[in-house]
């Protein structure tokens, strides 16, 4: 029974157990003196050698394999997610595989429709969109260009001057497809998808400060109208139209047409007694003493719905012609640069504002004193059927008369006569003030000068005032934004002439500069006779035509549906004057026995705007007239310096209604002598002394 039991014990314990003898040995060791047993150092046997127990060995392989068999279990789960990952992806291919064939398939059918059906020149026809739209957004009428040296944008390295929209774009969208043919019709994405990037929304600070009083006030009033629902749009277009038959014919615009002279607009039935208040632009006269003062502000008034209807109502009507010579203008203008021909030039001329010369280092006294100088600068832009190309004339006169302004273009035409002999016929654009473009001296100086250098018809043609912005106003701002960033680098830039040096050597400028000293310009002083009649009408006038020396042909609006003739179109009724001088014969036989009186030309003449010398208190004064009314003219007087040509504007303004038998002479406006003074040119130096005795 004893054998046939199974060892259990293990190896290593087997081994370690002692030998019988080595024991024996032990045991029959002497103790020692001391009471301890004395062992020998050296074993009995010399073989022994003792294992260690295998038991943490085991322990440490299992756990080593419990590990790795975890670890293979998680990479099998992975393994297992991997392959249904996959497995979802390969469908989601072959799905989109299948819908990527049958959209190719759709899309290849479509384009093989779009082939059968569309018409051909396909891109011509876009292109021929892209410009209609640009050249549609473009015009003055629908979008206003800002003149600013800062009113720049730019986008792809290409930087232009900013334009903003007068209307907003549906509304613009709208009329675009109205008159354009149906081949160029857009829908509002596309049309506001080919906008130029140059043409942009009005932005608070786009604040306009050069707005026309008469489409403001009616703004003004249509808002108010608006807000109360008696009105279903505020778009001053669209509330004529409810007025006029059309509103591209002069009579129905200027109320003569017997078919709509009485058509107003229709309000809905409301209380006509309810208070409300509105606003209105207005000058008001104001005065200190004997002293009055003129000043423009936005007064406030109460009435009721009824008296804000009529008076709606009164100010639409006279603004109906406003806004026909307005686009009338612009239309006119824009026909004329489109067919320009071989024998014709356009000049688009205006004023830009005078330039403050300026340091990179300025001391007090200089900055806020009058030591600076200023320089006037003239622009110019030239349309012909070789190009457009841009000018700009310096000067260090402070003149803006018709005088400097012929003296400014004398270079200018000087040019244009030598590289294109070919042109003889000049059309010359402009905006309308009375004090530089539109008086009977420059009529005088238009039926004349341009004979001189060979031209043989001539025409000048006046944008509707408060309506003149152009080309022209963005030249001015590049030279002003270039002179500003030559002074931020450290240059210096003390006096017109600098201005002009520094301009002439830049490189790659695309305006020409020509200088204009004060002789060119007093020469033009001589051309002009005492005695030259008044034109009638002149503040009417939008076109003045000449083709034969000292004779005008002037008709309230443009029109050149003639224009490769000699002669004038008889639209708009053109008025044929003879600027010549009007001698008097005298009777040998009956000799008059006082002098024969020399015909009083501002008897006839408006003189708002105009430099006179009035009779105040038997003394005569130098002033401007700001205000015509009927047998009265207000005039801000100047002061003269002692007994010399020298005249200054009070700090207190010199503001007094006058008679017209007191306004002695019509005179230029004075030219800076000094900082603080003007003085008289020599001619009106010598009519005032000639009061004064």
């Amino acid at each position: 029974m004893e054998k046939a039991m199974l060892d259990l014990t293990p190896q290593s314990i087997e081994n370690t157990l002692p030998d019988p003898a080595g024991v024996e040995a032990v045991e029959g060791q002497q103790e020692s003196p001391g009471g301890g047993v004395v062992v020998d150092a050296s074993p009995q046997n010399e073989d022994f050698h003792p294992q260690m127990s295998s038991t943490p060995e085991r322990e440490d392989r299992e756990k080593k394999a419990e590990k790795r068999f975890k670890r293979l279990q998680a990479e099998k789960h992975e393994l297992r997610k991997l392959n249904i990952h996959l497995r979802k992806q390969l469908a989601k291919m072959r799905k989109e595989k299948e819908r990527a064939r049958k959209s190719e398939m759709r899309a290849k059918e479509r384009l093989r429709h779009i082939e059968r059906v569309k018409p051909k020149g396909g891109k011509k026809l876009a292109k021929e969109r892209k410009l209609a739209v640009v050249s549609f957004l473009t015009r003055d009428e629908n979008s206003r260009l800002l003149p600013g040296k800062k009113d720049t944008i730019t986008k792809n390295k290409i930087k232009e001057q900013r334009r903003i929209l007068t209307k907003p774009l549906t509304e613009l969208h709208v009329l675009y497809n109205s008159e354009m043919k149906k081949s160029l019709h857009l829908s509002y994405r596309q049309f506001a998808r080919r906008r130029p990037f140059y043409v942009t929304e009005p932005k608070a600070k786009d604040r306009d400060t050069c707005a026309c009083m008469d489409h403001e006030n009616v703004h003004l009033l249509a808002n108010k109208l608006y807000s109360r629902g008696l009105l279903k749009t505020k778009s001053i277009s669209e509330l004529l139209v409810m007025i006029v038959c059309d509103p591209k014919n002069k009579d129905c615009m200027d109320r003569v047409c017997a078919k709509c002279c009485f058509e107003e607009v229709e309000f809905p039935e409301t209380e006509s007694s309810s208070e409300v208040t509105w606003e209105q632009w207005k000058r008001v006269t104001s005065t200190n003493g004997e002293r009055m003062f003129g000043n423009m502000v936005k007064q406030i008034y109460n009435g009721t719905i009824k008296e804000l209807m009529e008076l709606f109502s009164q100010k639409l009507e006279s603004l109906a012609i406003h806004q026909f010579n307005w686009l009338h203008q612009a239309e006119q203008f824009r026909y004329l640069k489109q067919n320009i021909t071989e024998c014709e030039a356009v000049l688009h001329v205006d004023f830009s504002e005078n330039y403050a010369c300026k340091l990179s280092t300025e001391v007090q006294a200089f900055h806020f004193g009058g030591s600076r100088q200023q320089a006037t600068i003239h622009t110019a832009v030239l349309y012909t059927v070789h190009g457009t190309k841009s000018y700009a004339t310096l000067s260090d006169s402070l003149r803006h008369d018709e005088r400097a302004v012929w003296a400014h273009l004398e270079p200018i035409l000087g040019e244009l006569r030598e590289t294109f002999p070919q042109i003889t016929t000049l059309h010359i654009q402009s905006d309308g003030p009375v004090t530089q473009y539109r008086n009977k001296n420059n009529f005088y100086l238009l039926s004349t000068v341009p004979f001189l250098s060979g031209f043989t018809k001539v025409t000048w043609n006046f944008s509707e005032k408060s309506h003149g912005k152009g080309a022209p106003d963005g030249i001015g701002g590049a030279i002003k934004r270039e002179a500003d960033r030559f002074v931020q680098r450290g240059g210096e830039l003390q006096a017109p002439q600098q201005l002009y040096e520094m301009l002439n050597t830049r490189l790659g400028s695309s305006i020409t500069h020509y200088w204009v000293n004060r002789e060119s310009i007093e020469k033009y002083d001589e051309l002009i006779p005492d005695n030259l009649e008044a034109v009638k009408g002149t503040f009417k006038i939008h076109q003045v035509w000449s083709s034969q020396p000292s004779q005008i042909t002037h008709r309230t609006v443009s029109c050149f549906c003639r224009k490769t003739e000699r002669s004038p179109c008889p639209c708009y009724k053109p008025v044929t004057v003879d600027l010549r001088v009007k001698r008097t014969v005298c009777n040998t036989e009956n000799p008059p026995s006082s002098p024969p009186q020399q015909p009083r030309e501002q008897e006839n003449l408006d003189l708002c705007g105009k430099f006179v010398i009035v009779i105040y208190d038997e003394k005569p004064y130098v002033g401007q007239v700001l205000e015509d009314v009927g047998e009265e003219v207000q005039v801000n007087c100047m002061l003269q310096s002692g007994d010399k040509n020298l005249f200054v504007w009070p700090q207190t303004v010199d503001l007094i209604f006058y008679y017209r038998k007191d306004v002695h002479a019509v005179i230029s406006e004075p030219e800076p002598a000094t900082s603080r003074f003007s003085k008289l040119t020599l001619q009106d130096w010598v009519k005032f002394r000639n009061t004064s005795a």
